[in-house]
C-alpha cells in the first residue's frame, strides 16, 4: 500500500508537519497513545493490550498493513510499546497512513 522510505527523504520543512498529523492520529486513536518523539522522524507509541509488542507489531502488519517495530526490541520497558516511523512516507501516504493509526484496535 505505502512506497515506503525507498527514493523517499522527507525534506526537514515538513518534519514538524509530518509530526503533528502523527501525533493528531494518535491522540484520536482509542489503541495507542503518543510519546513525545523529541524531534525525530518517530515515536515509541504506549499501546494497552495483552498482546506482546512483537504480537502487536505482526498484528498491525497483518490487519492494517502498519510496519512497526516492537518495543521489546529497545529492551524490557520497551514492551507495551510499538515504534512507529512517520518521516520516510512520501507526501501522498502520510495522510491514509494516519487515519489507518487513528482506526487500530486490538483484538485482546
Amino acid at each position: 500500500m505505502f512506497r515506503g522510505c525507498k527514493g523517499h527523504i522527507a525534506h526537514p520543512y515538513n518534519t514538524i508537519y509530518r509530526l503533528g498529523l502523527c501525533r493528531k492520529a494518535l491522540d484520536r486513536s482509542n489503541a495507542l497513545e503518543w510519546r513525545d518523539a523529541n524531534g525525530a522522524f518517530f515515536t515509541l507509541a504506549a499501546y494497552q493490550s495483552s498482546m506482546s509488542s512483537q504480537e502487536a507489531s505482526l498484528y498491525l502488519l497483518d490487519e492494517y498493513g502498519l510496519g512497526t517495530i516492537p518495543g521489546s526490541a529497545f529492551g524490557k520497558t520497551g514492551e507495551n510499546h510499538l515504534r512507529i516511523n512517520f518521516g520516510c512516507l512520501s507526501d501522498e501516504d502520510i495522510a491514509p497512513a494516519m487515519r489507518l493509526l487513528e482506526e487500530i484496535s486490538f483484538p485482546y
